[in-house]
């Protein structure tokens, strides 16, 4: 009986997780191996999976739905008519790096509606970067995504990813691990979710 007990509650399991990473969104390509927030709903986040996010000085999500979807919008409290930041955290470092584990680096991939217009998405994130010194800031705080995406300016949803190396996330980028902004030529930043996926390094 004990035998049977086992059986069936592994089966369960397996199912759960199964349906659990099969609810992830088409464009996670790898859920097994990646963590995502989807915005939507009232409270703007309609699922959190190792990722999250909050209202800050620089950016109060607005809850919108786009051509159907749900989605966030971020707004900049302190200038009107700026499109606001999307600060993300992945919780503490020893967890996320026991996660991601020894040669491997991060993949993040953000779901996006470009409105129409040209312009850029930047993302900056905190790293362990020698070569990266801002200011009076640490050095590795802000390292820009070696890879950022040009908005076409067609309207319409679309999917970017890009590789951050050297990625520690311990919080230090204004109290976020890492943060999505608006270039020139964007007043708007809608998103409807981030994702960060564990890949070999590059050698």
């Amino acid at each position: 009986d004990q035998k049977w007990q086992f059986i069936v509650l592994t089966s369960c399991c397996f199912f759960i997780i199964s349906w659990k990473l099969s609810a992830a969104p088409s464009w996670i390509e790898d859920p097994k191996n990646s963590k995502w927030i989807i915005f939507g709903g009232k409270d703007c986040i309609a699922e959190q999976n190792g990722i999250s996010t909050k209202n800050g000085p620089e950016e109060q999500l607005e809850a919108v739905t786009v051509s159907g979807v749900s989605c966030a919008r971020s707004l900049h409290p302190q200038a009107k008519g700026m499109a606001g930041y999307f600060y993300s955290n992945t919780g503490p470092w020893k967890e996320f790096s026991k996660w991601l584990g020894v040669g491997n680096e991060v993949i993040l991939t953000i779901r996006y509606y470009d409105p129409g217009r040209k312009g850029k998405l930047y993302v900056r994130y905190d790293s362990s970067d020698p070569r990266v010194k801002h200011g009076k800031s640490p050095v590795g705080i802000w390292k820009v995504a070696e890879w950022n995406e040009p908005v076409r300016g067609k309207h319409g949803f679309a999917t970017v990813s890009m590789r951050l190396p050297f990625a520690r996330f311990t919080k230090r980028c204004n109290g976020a691990d890492f943060r999505i902004e608006a270039g020139s030529g964007l007043k708007d930043l809608v998103l409807a979710g981030v994702a960060l996926t564990r890949v070999p390094a590059k050698e």
